[in-house]
């Protein structure tokens, strides 16, 4: 069982209540979500199971001001100010292809498989970058002049770098509508 993950304020808790094989070896992990400790796991989403690898999966956002929930087929994030839930991505059997997330200052990168998802957390625009044919994602880095490198798996499960994609700041403009 992954352990409970909640905010570094400890506001939001998701607290594992289980795992279950929902169909042809497709793992997942069911969850209760519970927000000043009260449980709201049905006002995020009555499907709450979330995709089985949380090893790279980080809840909270750098400002603290969301919460990036990897609910199997329906991706959510909730705005710890307001307690708005927003459905941000839809991909079914994501358990099969979430790779994991990590925040910028102003964006949620989400890593599947087969794409890279990037959602401006001040707009919820987005931005996907699909796989190469053939190609599975591993990661994603972004180095200190906002380049998105794509890192795939090779033929021999080792990684390797193999696309340089774009700035980050062309994505969402940041330099001039969200400041770098």
């Amino acid at each position: 069982m992954f352990p409970e993950k909640s905010t570094k304020d400890g506001i939001l808790r998701v607290k594992c209540a289980g795992n279950a094989e929902q169909n042809n070896g497709r793992q997942l992990w069911k969850v209760l979500i519970f927000f000043k400790n009260i449980d709201i796991t049905n006002e995020v989403d009555s499907w709450n199971y979330v995709n089985y690898r949380v090893d790279r999966w980080v809840l909270e956002s750098n400002s603290g001001d969301f919460a990036y929930l990897p609910i199997e087929g329906q991706s959510k994030l909730i705005n710890l100010r307001t307690q708005e839930i927003i459905s941000i991505t839809t991909k079914g059997l994501s358990t099969i292809s979430f790779v994991g997330n990590f925040y910028t200052k102003n964006s949620l990168v989400e890593i599947y498989s087969d794409e890279v998802i990037i959602t401006n957390l001040q707009n919820f625009e987005k931005r996907i970058f699909p796989a190469k044919e053939g190609g599975m994602i591993a990661w994603v880095k972004i180095d200190k002049r906002g380049d998105i490198s794509l890192i795939y798996y090779d033929d021999y499960s080792h990684l390797s770098l193999l696309k340089k994609l774009r700035k980050i700041y062309e994505l969402f403009r940041w330099n001039s509508r969200y400041g770098k």
